[in-house]
């Protein structure tokens, strides 16, 4: 069932057309795994929006409204605990007598929103960092393999929220056109399927400077791969497709 809930999960992330769609979803489907509120910071998101974090939450209003107006999301200590690590938080492990962490914890039980909860930090290539936090309707005092199979189950979830959100929002990488003859013979005999050594003897080079320049060319191209790189030159026309393949 797990496996199930999480590609259902996948595949309707996928056919949400706005960010507020995507996070009613995930609330609905956390509800039904038992927790009960959802939030999600992310800060460094590839955007051209003001450098500022994005927060969202499903909470009420007046909550969102004070965690805002208060910056806790410079004070948080789950946030604090995320961002310092990169395996998740679990709150009842944090540490009570911290001032700030009683203070907090006094503050959600008065909003109701449970002192119960995991947070999952979350790392992506363009540098930005996040936490996906949720409160737990379940008892804390609940059995470790139950908590651990949640904790899994979260980690697969957030990760694909995550990465939904990042494609939302992020910007189209400038490519940098200026690749070198070199690079633009390299992908051209790359895409007719031949090997590195064979590019190196056509190009009278060690095949290790022709995996040099493959990297080079697939840096300058944003591409996460070698293949991938070949592609978004066929798609930007530095190299170009022919009946008979591919030809300068």
């Amino acid at each position: 069932m797990y496996r199930e809930d999480v590609f259902d999960l996948i595949d309707r992330l996928a056919r949400a057309d706005r960010r507020t769609a995507r996070y009613n979803l995930l609330d609905e489907v956390l509800r039904a795994t038992g927790v009960s509120h959802v939030g999600y910071v992310a800060f460094n998101l590839p955007t051209r929006r003001v450098d500022r974090p994005l927060l969202s939450a499903i909470h009420a209003a007046s909550w969102r409204k004070s965690y805002a107006q208060s910056r806790r999301v410079d004070l948080e200590p789950v946030i604090r605990a995320g961002f310092g690590g990169i395996t998740p938080v679990d709150w009842r492990l944090l540490d009570r007598d911290d001032p700030v962490v009683e203070k907090l914890l006094g503050e959600v039980l008065e909003f109701d929103l449970g002192a119960d909860g995991v947070s999952i930090p979350l790392r992506g290539r363009s540098g930005e960092y996040g936490l996906f936090s949720v409160c737990c309707a379940e008892d804390a005092s609940s059995p470790p393999p139950r908590r651990r199979a949640l904790i899994r189950r979260l980690m697969v979830m957030s990760a694909i929220f995550h990465a939904s959100v990042r494609g939302a929002l992020a910007v189209e990488p400038r490519v940098d056109m200026r690749l070198s003859d070199r690079e633009l013979a390299c992908l051209r005999l790359k895409a007719q399927g031949t090997s590195d050594r064979e590019i190196g003897v056509a190009l009278g080079a060690a095949p290790t400077a022709v995996r040099f320049w493959l990297e080079t060319a697939r840096a300058r191209l944003h591409a996460a791969s070698v293949d991938k790189a070949v592609e978004e030159a066929r798609r930007i026309g530095l190299i170009r497709s022919a009946s008979n393949g591919f030809i300068p």
